[in-house]
């Protein structure tokens, strides 16, 4: 039902004019509709719709009777306002800027509109472990910080149940082949997980109510960077309860190009577990399991010794040379002769420091065929020789560790032990 329109004096309607701008909400009431979303009408009612989805997909309205709710930048808290018809037990609205939470108390104030959901000052900074909620809602602010990774921890910290983020986002189009090759995306974690993500960086002044609070450097991120930032933060399952269609489609007037994306992350209850600790058990002991076939390695070992190449290669050997020499067109050759995704994983890092990998190859094969003396050996070639290879030096005591194990020479076993864990301290396949 609508309101009785009153009629408001110029001094009423310059008081209005002086609390705004209203660009990112409607306040209705005395017969009157403010706002200034101009080109971005419908934004506001169909983030406000989705929000509403999200909350009532994840709970009861049994359950949302015991719980809270903020709004982390609210603005002029119309957002909040506006989801304060279900029950929670607690709305409270946090913002940075004084005019913006006094332009929505006044605009209610002049309206007679009514809220209960509680406002204070105060910044993503601010925001203190003590003082939690259960929903945590931080809606149009991320491309207005200058630290996605701070931001993300802090809203972390005050998150019981829920995280709800809104942000303009870079297009994923930006994250390119050559980008991927470019920042090495290659590390353990790639051996599980395939995302990695872009952050754009801008001068913004704190000019605009709606711009950040403090001049300095803004950060636009990928819609794939959040949700690296919540994987890490042990966050799931993370959804895209509305992306860049969905927002263009709601927003037919707007002639801005922008990205916008609305995502929910459910809090793990169990806790963060480092995902490099199984990762680094699973890769170690893959390599230490996978062999290669001995004539490969003597060959290869003969080939890049520097001296009088074999008259003969196998097929394999000639594969990994060509891979070795040309990785990008190589690596299909490669995997016609090696199979197994650790066996490549082998013959790829065979790049770097080949002669000492391929002496390591050769002590696996040796301490597998239960010649211990000569696996000794050759393993000392490694361990034993100026500026050797790091990873085949700690896998290469490793080893020597196993070999006098077998030997019943516990001293020993225990001495390269320790220098296992010296030269590598996270190396899984000893333990602590």
């Amino acid at each position: 039902m609508k309101s009785k329109r009153r009629q408001f004096d110029s001094s009423a309607i310059e008081l209005i004019n002086a609390n705004g701008p209203f660009n990112h909400s409607h306040w209705d009431g005395a017969g009157l509709s403010i706002s200034h979303e101009e080109g971005l009408k419908g934004r506001a009612d169909f983030l406000v719709k989705k929000i509403r989805e999200v909350i009532l997909k994840n709970f009861t309205i049994s359950e949302i009777k015991k719980m809270s709710i903020a709004d982390v930048g609210c603005y002029d808290g119309w957002i909040l306002h506006q989801l304060s018809d279900l029950p929670f037990k607690e709305l409270v609205g946090i913002e940075p800027r004084t005019k913006n939470i006094n332009k929505g108390i006044n605009i209610r104030k002049i309206l007679g509109i009514k809220t209960r959901v509680k406002f204070r000052k105060g910044s993503i900074d601010s925001l203190n472990k003590k003082d939690s909620f259960d929903i945590v809602l931080c809606i149009g602010v991320f491309h207005h910080l200058e630290s996605i990774s701070l931001a993300m921890e802090k809203l972390d910290s005050i998150t019981k149940k829920i995280l709800i983020i809104d942000t303009i986002v870079l297009p994923s189009s930006h994250i390119t082949d050559k980008l991927k090759r470019d920042i090495e995306a290659k590390d353990l974690i790639y051996q599980k997980k395939k995302l990695c993500g872009l952050i754009g960086e801008k001068f913004e002044s704190s000019y605009y109510d709606g711009s950040t609070s403090k001049t300095g450097i803004v950060s636009l991120p990928t819609t794939e960077s959040l949700l690296m930032h919540l994987d890490i933060l042990d966050y799931g399952p993370v959804k895209i309860a509305a992306g860049p269609t969905d927002f263009k489609k709601a927003m037919k007037k707007n002639k801005r190009q922008f990205d916008e994306v609305l995502l929910s992350a459910v809090k793990n209850k169990i806790g963060k577990e480092d995902i490099s600790d199984s990762l680094a058990k699973d890769y170690e002991a893959g390599l230490f399991s996978a062999v290669i076939d001995q004539a490969c390695v003597d060959a290869l070992s003969q080939y890049f010794a520097g001296g009088k190449k074999p008259a003969h290669l196998p097929e394999p050997a000639k594969a990994v040379i060509r891979y070795i020499e040309s990785p990008e067109e190589g690596l299909v050759s490669v995997r016609k002769f090696f199979h197994d995704k650790y066996s490549v994983e082998i013959i790829k890092n065979l790049r770097f420091n080949t002669s000492d990998k391929l002496k390591l190859e050769s002590g696996k094969n040796l301490y597998f065929a239960g010649k211990y003396a000569e696996a000794i050996k050759m393993l000392e070639g490694i361990t034993q020789k100026i500026n050797s290879d790091w990873r085949a030096v700690y896998r290469a005591f490793y080893l020597l560790s196993l070999i006098y194990r077998k030997q019943k020479d516990t001293k020993r076993s225990g001495y390269y032990e320790k220098l296992c864990k010296m030269c590598n301290a996270n190396f899984p396949l000893i333990k602590k």
